[in-house]
This record gives structure tokens, sequence and C-alpha cells, in this order.
């Protein structure tokens, strides 16, 4: 069930594709000027433009972590629940990697608001999916 990158936006690029370089980051073949790949890890970083999940998250609910040598702004777990469950529509029979992650960040959220939740869900998939939706996936899974 592991997710493919770490999507990041980020006002200066060029300092954080240096910064990866020095961690054995490499641009990507098959997208060089938004991507970056570690090839001994796998793990990858897309560099994302435009507005924090197409507009609709509600950047007063973005968490600051704060480190010795700088922070990150990361979007509250819901927008991360609804934008896979919204993946999931992207296919006719849906998308089985995006539906367990939904699940996964589900069973680990503490003090999720449901609200906001089920608002983004129906959000992100067109009303297709809903917080109903995600409840009964997460038994499926037990």
């Amino acid at each position: 069930m592991a997710s493919g990158d770490f999507d990041i936006l980020y006002e200066m690029p060029e300092v954080l594709r240096e910064t990866l370089g020095h961690h054995g980051f490499q641009p990507s073949l098959s997208n060089p000027h938004a991507a970056m790949m570690n090839l001994e890890t796998g793990m990858a970083v897309e560099f994302v433009k435009g507005p924090l999940f197409d507009g609709r998250s509600d950047r007063s609910r973005l968490v600051l972590y704060m480190f010795e040598n700088g922070s990150i702004l990361v979007p509250p777990i819901e927008d991360m629940i609804a934008d896979r469950m919204g993946q999931d529509t992207s296919a006719p029979r849906g998308v089985p990697m995006m539906r367990e992650q939904a699940v996964a960040l589900y069973k680990l959220a503490e003090n999720l608001d449901l609200d906001y939740l089920d608002k983004r869900i129906r959000q992100e998939s067109a009303n297709e999916h809903k917080l109903a939706t995600l409840r009964e996936w997460a038994d499926e899974a037990g």
C-alpha cells in the first residue's frame, strides 16, 4: 500500500532541489523539472504547483511542525483522506491502492473533524463518495 511519492508545494524549488541532491536524489527521467528520485530508496519527490488541493483545502487547518533547522506545513489528515477517495473515482472500478490509503489514514487519525471530512470527501469525489463510504471501506478492511 505504498504511495509513489511525496508531493511538495515549495516557494524556492532550487534550494530544495540542491538539498535533495545532497541526499542522493536525482532529477526524474520521466519528468526532470517536476520530480526527483532517490534510486537507492525508490523514494520520489514531486514539486506541485498551484493551490493546495485545487484551493479546496482550509488553509487555517494546516499543521505547522517546527524542527531545529526549519519547519514544514502539513495539510490536515481530512484533506489527505478525501484526496485519496477522490483519486479512487478516477477509474470506473475504483483504485484499490487509493482506497487502502484512505482507510489506513482514517484508522490512524485522531480527533477527526467528521463534518469537514465528509464535506471534503464529497468535494474531492464529485459527490460519488461520502463519510459513510469511508466507514464501509474501513469495516470491510477489518
